[in-house]
């Protein structure tokens, strides 16, 4: 295994985010409200990693023909003197049409509150852009990497550096939703809680893990050749592709509701709390994750939302 070599450039600076923001909120009736709210991030002077011995020049392109749809999408193989050869070091990137990472956000909330009750409902929907088109091999150096560290000390092109401009992908704003209530019951001074949530899934990926002896299958589509090498002389020994673009699917929404009751009372000069919570009342089994790689085993869940949950809990103030 190849030697991590990795090294700041002697005029590396930090990354720095600059935030814009902007809210209003109104009083509508006694007990009532809206409030609205509008986020903007960008980050600068990102790190880019650079392999000092080799560059772009050195990969030779080949069309490889999606399994899914025939397509054809790019991928990047490495000259083969230059394998293994790795001196890594970090430089600010400066142009921003090469990298950049901006977000966008909304907020909107209500809120009532009436007699011992209350009442809480927001939205939130949002859109994050990565732009990251000045590095082509895959350091880890990216939010949601999700390559382990032996594929990372190595000469390994990005399996989506063909969608690396994500401005130009249509990335879909993200939609969040959340309503959440408190009462206290007319008897025996018991307060009942609930929320519900609901958050947009996380990208789902569909990827190929391409080998030196990978073929195309017999039936396969588009402009392909049936039995041919997926990439001929192909320099590492295995090549992950992404089949689709970031923004094209998505794990499904996680819809969450959590209730619980609550008790106070005193026993002299102290003061008790008692509570009962119960999460995921409705006991769906979410997935949140899965195996991304095309095989015998993909789409098999690899972590699901944890089942209904009881807890107890007492509290002494004194």
């Amino acid at each position: 295994m190849p030697v991590l070599s990795l090294r700041p450039d002697a005029d590396i600076n930090r990354e720095y985010d600059l935030e814009y923001s902007a809210g209003v909120q109104h009083e509508l009736v006694t007990g009532v409200s809206l409030s609205g709210s509008w986020y903007r991030r960008g980050t600068y002077n990102m790190r880019r990693t650079e392999n000092t011995l080799f560059n772009r020049s050195n990969y030779s392109i080949v069309n490889v023909v999606s399994p899914l749809d025939g397509s054809l999408i790019q991928a990047y193989n490495l000259d083969p003197s230059k394998n293994g050869q790795i001196d890594r070091v970090d430089f600010n990137s400066t142009d921003s049409n090469l990298r950049r990472l901006t977000y966008n956000g909304f907020e909107f909330g209500a809120t009532a509150r009436y007699r011992g009750g209350s009442l809480f409902g927001g939205w939130t929907f949002d859109r994050r852009i990565s732009v990251h088109c000045d590095e082509l091999e895959n350091w880890g150096n990216l939010p949601g990497n999700s390559f382990t560290p032996a594929t990372l000390n190595t000469n390994q092109p990005k399996s989506d550096f063909q969608y690396c401009d994500q401005s130009q992908l249509g990335m879909p704003w993200l939609h969040e939703f959340k309503l959440s209530g408190s009462y206290l019951l007319p008897w025996s001074g018991i307060q009942a809680n609930a929320a519900f949530q609901s958050y947009a899934g996380a990208p789902l990926a569909t990827r190929w893990s391409i080998g030196r002896t990978t073929r195309y299958a017999a039936d396969c589509l588009g402009p392909c050749t049936p039995g041919a090498l997926v990439i001929p002389n192909m320099t590492p020994t295995t090549y992950v592709l992404d089949l689709a673009p970031p923004g094209s699917a998505f794990y499904g929404r996680q819809n969450q509701l959590d209730v619980g009751v609550r008790k106070i009372f005193r026993i002299q000069k102290y003061q008790f709390s008692a509570q009962a919570d119960v999460f995921n009342v409705l006991n769906v089994s979410y997935v949140k994750s899965q195996n991304v790689t095309l095989g015998s085993s993909f789409g098999q869940p690899l972590d699901v939302l944890q089942p209904r949950l009881l807890r107890l809990a007492m509290q002494m103030k004194f």
